[in-house]
């Protein structure tokens, strides 16, 4: 491909690189530098911050994200994921910034910024032409559907693992030129680093052949079969020893349960075709029954045409073009859940996206609508413009909870998660009739989504209807066996009802299923205190704050059993315990 411009001018900022970057981290920043004050979804966000904090509390140990999954905690999901370079960056995030969020959010346009950076030097390494790598940098930075994947905070998941893959990837078009073992190592590592981050970098090798082939002035034409292919199997291999030694066999979801739900899901591939090239159908959690298809037909199409209509094509490249794009969306319609439906986050496109501009950079209408006098004068301030005011209206989805999920029930009324999600928003706020209409909508539309009756419930509970409490906490409790939270509010049904020792059991097996579950621990002692059984009250609350020393309810349980007990002897020996053991109530 031959480089080219219009006019004097278009030359020289096409061939002042530090210009170009400036420029492009100038629309990052107009675009993303407002969601720095983005408050939490409590879509997992809420559970990485929360546990960072706990990490820098209790350990600080960078180690620590080397010997678990993601979702670490018993009580929150069972756990596929091992993505110790995601942890690193969520407690570096939180050693910098504390218990605020910008720095969690400066990570996140720190990340798409170098992205957009790398996405610029791929192509001027790919020799396509100065002003054609730029504008594909450019359309990069300010695509509305990446906006998920820069705003959400785990979004970062795919941003992060595009880095490594963008910084192994060029080092290897480098080393193909300029062969040295620093392209070398820079290589190794960086896709090292992608498989810590995220598992669909197992896929990268198959980028790396089509790289490798690719015609380039190089003598090293045998180091693929002597270093690359070896390197590249034995970092796979290592990954998924080291990854079964800390998650043990959990492998997700069943093999045909998978193979199924893919087949089903298969449409989705369309829904995020479309999202790449017409984005007006942008959604924070879209589905496929309340989603078209349309733009992705429309797209396919497009860009079928377009490749066809094109003269001089090089066939290599568009299979690197094709695989990358293709390829890599393809993990991005699992299904990751069988408790509701499927969901297509548009942060998955993220890396995928780089291929599809790939692919259309290739293309006459491409090349002509970007260098061609008269023509780029029209077509690029359209798109420039267009996806700006796109994403500018998409952004404010993920500014906070209710936005986010008021969003998602909007554009996927369907969707039994996101009406659960918006009924946990509405009580948080004490919108209780709001929040009985979305838990009561979600269990008709999926009848067997968890936690739905124990929130409907906990209403229940709330407005003194314990009959009608029990009843929906023991049917969460028939379907989900392991439900701590029904069982604790069980308990809480038969502390109202003064049936305290049905109350102790049911409390006592919400601990055993998740010993860190405070509330449980904190009414067991409450429980203990109603029945005058004091002593092992106290006991129960004093471990529970040796466990958690900031733990106010257990504060003040303490506090209103020494002043009830009726023991004077008792109560100085636990004074003088407490003191001792430095705890303050």
């Amino acid at each position: 491909m031959n480089k080219t411009g219009n006019t004097s001018n278009q030359k020289n900022f096409y061939d002042l690189l530090p210009l170009q970057w400036l420029v492009l981290a100038a629309a990052v920043l107009v675009i993303y530098f407002p969601t720095i004050n983005y408050q939490l979804t409590q879509y997992d966000d809420a559970f990485f911050t929360e546990s960072s904090a706990k990490w820098l509390k209790q350990s600080g140990n960078i180690s620590d994200a080397f010997t678990q999954g993601v979702f670490s905690d018993p009580a929150s999901k069972s756990d596929s994921y091992y993505r110790p370079m995601l942890l690193l960056t969520f407690y570096f995030d939180e050693w910098i910034g504390g218990s605020s969020l910008k720095a969690f959010h400066i990570t996140n346009i720190i990340i798409h910024l170098l992205n957009v950076l790398l996405v610029l030097l791929l192509f001027r390494k790919l020799k396509f032409s100065s002003p054609v790598s730029f504008w594909m940098a450019m359309f990069f930075a300010i695509h509305p559907a990446l906006q998920q994947a820069v705003s959400w905070i785990p979004g970062r998941n795919d941003s992060l693992m595009t880095l490594f893959a963008l910084c192994s990837i060029v080092s290897l078009l480098e080393y193909r030129t300029r062969a040295g073992l620093g392209f070398l190592a820079a290589h190794i590592v960086s896709f090292a680093l992608a498989l810590l981050t995220k598992e669909t970098a197992v896929l990268l090798p198959l980028l790396f052949v089509i790289i490798w082939l690719l015609p380039a002035n190089s003598s090293q034409t045998n180091s693929i079969y002597r270093i690359f292919i070896p390197s590249w199997v034995i970092l796979i291999a290592a990954f998924f020893v080291l990854r079964k030694s800390v998650l043990g066999s959990t492998v997700g979801l069943p093999f045909a349960y998978t193979v199924q739900n893919f087949l089903e899901n298969v449409p989705a591939l369309l829904l995020y075709a479309g999202k790449m090239l017409l984005p007006f159908n942008l959604s924070t959690l879209p589905t496929l029954k309340d989603d078209t298809l349309i733009f992705g037909i429309l797209t396919v199409i497009m860009t079928i045409a377009a490749v066809w209509f094109t003269k001089n094509k090089t066939r290599l490249l568009l299979l690197l073009a094709c695989t990358w794009w293709v390829v890599f969306l393809l993990p991005a319609i699992l299904r990751i859940s069988v408790n509701y439906e499927s969901v297509f986050p548009e942060h998955r496109l993220y890396f995928p996206l780089i291929g599809f501009l790939l692919l259309w950079a290739q293309t006459d209408a491409v090349k002509k609508g970007i260098t061609a006098p008269g023509i780029s004068f029209i077509t690029i301030p359209i798109i420039v413009v267009l996806f700006s005011i796109f994403t500018f209206i998409h952004r404010p989805e993920y500014m906070n909870e209710e936005k986010y999920w008021t969003s998602a029930v909007t554009h996927s009324p369907g969707s039994s998660f996101a009406r659960r999600a918006l009924g946990n928003y509405y009580v948080s706020k004490g919108l209780f009739p709001d929040a009985q209409l979305q838990y009561a909508t979600a269990l008709m539309l999926n009848p067997e989504l968890p936690e739905v009756r124990n929130n409907l419930g906990r209403l229940a509970l709330n407005r003194a209807e314990f009959e009608i409490a029990e009843k929906y906490f023991r049917q969460e409790i028939a379907r989900y066996p392991n439900s701590f939270t029904a069982y604790y509010n069980l308990g809480l049904v038969k502390m109202n009802q003064k049936q305290f020792d049905s109350a102790e059991f049911y409390v006592r097996k919400s601990i055993s299923i998740n010993p860190g579950y405070f509330d449980s621990k904190n009414d067991l002692s409450v429980i203990l205190a109603m029945e005058g059984r004091f002593e092992e009250a106290l006991l129960q609350s004093i471990a529970l704050l040796e466990e958690n020393p900031e733990y106010y309810p257990a504060k003040k349980n303490v506090k209103l059993i020494l002043n009830v007990w009726n023991d004077p002897e008792k109560v100085s020996y636990y004074r003088d315990l407490l003191k001792q053991k430095g705890i303050t109530y």
